[in-house]
């Protein structure tokens, strides 16, 4: 029976062009580009949990995976029990999710850019006074400002980051849908709330950007991590 926990050499093909820069980034596999924007990552991964890791990290990229296969230039894997000798099969690769367009990064930079300036503009300042708020108003701004440094990081990881955008969205949607709307529906909008409502409103703009069929593949339909 075959080990699908083996370690091997492994060829991994990707429909893309990467350099060999991304070698660190890659547990150190060789990157060697083809022809027709074809990329190879090319060498040893220790097990099948590695593997899932790499390919983890290729779907953070949205790069489209075109196969993963035991290296050819390889014969054989050495056994520490020759009586077992292992087997270089390998599971068939989790689906790749779709990769995201470029227009829809330069989008998604948008709506970081959106959240980060505009919580630098309104919260930074008030850092020095931090310890002289309220007990949850410091608690508040102190969310908020983490909140944009992870949203100005967000401009150069757009993929990776988009935990944030949804978590944006979802708290603004339901502070509407439950605070808001009922208060205007009652007619008990103070100039307060209406402010707030006018500026939670804007999570328009950060709903045009999320791609929401890669969220969908990615965060609900694809398989989890590992619990063991």
């Amino acid at each position: 029976m075959s080990n699908p926990y083996a370690p091997g050499r492994y060829q991994i093909r990707l429909q893309g062009r990467l350099d060999e820069r991304w070698a660190p980034w890659f547990d150190d596999l060789t990157v060697e580009p083809e022809a027709g924007g074809v990329t190879v990552l090319r060498g040893r991964v220790v097990d099948q949990a590695a593997l899932h890791g790499l390919l983890a990290r290729l779907r953070d990229l949205g790069v489209p995976l075109i196969s993963v296969l035991p290296d050819p230039t390889v014969t054989a894997v050495p056994s520490p029990h020759p009586e077992a000798p292992v087997s270089t099969t390998v599971e068939a690769a989790p689906a790749a999710p779709p990769a995201l367009s470029l227009i829809r990064l330069h989008a998604m930079r948008v709506g970081y850019l959106l959240m980060g300036v505009g919580l630098a503009l309104v919260k930074w300042p008030l850092l020095p006074d931090a310890h002289t708020m309220p007990l949850y108003e410091g608690v508040t701004m102190c969310l908020l400002t983490a909140m944009s440094v992870l949203a100005l990081l967000g401009v150069r990881y757009p993929v990776r980051l988009l935990p944030l955008l949804l978590f944006e969205t979802l708290w603004k949607v339901l502070w509407l849908s439950l605070v808001a709307l009922p208060k205007a529906a009652a007619g008990d909008l103070d100039t307060a709330t209406s402010d707030l409502a006018v500026r939670c409103s804007l999570i328009v703009l950060v709903i045009a950007v999320v791609p929401w069929t890669y969220v969908w593949r990615t965060y609900v339909r694809a398989a989890g991590d590992r619990w063991r």
